[in-house]
């Protein structure tokens, strides 16, 4: 993992976070007020900084490096 995934912004954690937690972007988009495209450059540019290949190989790398800390609330929940 490249040492930029420091670097990662508050947006592309939450949309890690939310994709972690099973939203597809659409959802991602609802909830953090944005549109799906937005989301989908976060979420591009998230896989660079961490050199993922995938949104899954994202999230694992965040998870693993302990990037993600869930503090969204799960839309499910209201």
């Amino acid at each position: 993992m490249n040492a930029s995934h420091k670097t990662l912004s508050i947006r592309e954690i939450q949309c890690l976070e939310l994709l972690a937690m099973g939203h597809r972007v659409d959802g991602v988009a609802a909830t953090l007020g944005t549109t799906p495209k937005t989301v989908e450059k976060q979420i591009a540019s998230a896989r660079h900084k961490l050199g993922a290949s995938t949104r899954e190989q994202a999230v694992a790398l965040a998870i693993r490096h302990q990037l993600l800390q869930f503090s969204l609330k799960d839309s499910q929940d209201e």
